[in-house]
């Protein structure tokens, strides 16, 4: 099994360890979880095609603890599950001389990504390319405190933007960038606003995709969706609030 496409799984699902406990369901054709993040904002699915893992469903409690196991593991490595009293028990992966075992959780303790119910009509759509990953991450990195951004039509209602650093009752620093939109015409969007850590870590999991699209509702919801040659990422979040 090839371990750099199982962390690339692993990092498209816990975000920078946004999100912990998950299951995964592996068929002939993919491994695939859905999510939830901690914080309850965030919440998506990925499907990763061309692991090579074992077909079954595996409980992940921790994350961020499997991938400390995986990490001291060569490129190549061979996954033994261990089943106990009618489901997965552990995972045992080894390479040409190191060994490690990881317990598995039951499933009950997982949280469950609950499902949209109705999904509201997307009026703006905005391409996730690798201006937008380069321009987005930079000016998160220089607004690291910021919590935030905002997607915006801009006065003359010719273009949408991003604002990193936009305040609904103060002054505030800001960084302010052009997007490309998808669709014909500028749709009349306020200042709709969702968590930019989540979308930082969404987009470095992410730098391998070969498309990307941002949906962004009136009613406050972001679709994220991202292809790559073996995967497809989508992310919902959920509206946030300004000071």
């Amino acid at each position: 099994m090839d371990k750099q496409k199982l962390n690339g799984f692993i990092d498209k699902y816990s975000l920078g360890g946004g999100v912990e406990s998950v299951k995964w369901n592996v068929s002939k054709e993919e491994m695939r979880t859905n999510f939830v993040s901690d914080d309850k904002t965030l919440l998506g699915n990925v499907k990763y095609k061309g692991i090579g893992f074992t077909e079954g469903d595996y409980c992940i409690y921790t994350t961020s603890q499997l991938k400390k196991l995986i990490s001291v593991l060569d490129t190549d490595i061979n996954v033994l599950v261990n089943h106990q009293q009618g489901r997965n028990y552990s995972i045992g992966m080894q390479d040409g001389t190191t060994m490690l075992e990881y317990i598995l959780s039951e499933e009950a303790i997982i949280p469950k990504a609950p499902k949209l119910k109705q999904i509201p009509e997307f009026t703006a759509t905005i391409v996730v390319d690798g201006n937008f990953v380069s321009r987005f991450i930079r000016s998160k990195a220089a607004l690291s405190e910021e919590k935030n951004f905002t997607v915006v039509a801009d006065d003359l209602g010719d273009k949408l933007q991003v604002i990193i650093g936009h305040s609904d009752s103060m002054a505030t620093n800001k960084i302010i960038f052009d997007v490309t939109n998808a669709n014909t015409e500028v749709p009349d969007l306020e200042h709709i606003s969702f968590s930019a850590d989540h979308m930082k870590e969404i987009l470095l999991a992410n730098r391998d995709m070969t498309s990307g699209l941002m949906e962004v509702s009136p009613d406050g919801l972001a679709r994220v969706t991202i292809e790559g040659p073996d995967f497809k990422s989508v992310y919902y979040l959920v509206q946030t609030q300004n000071n």
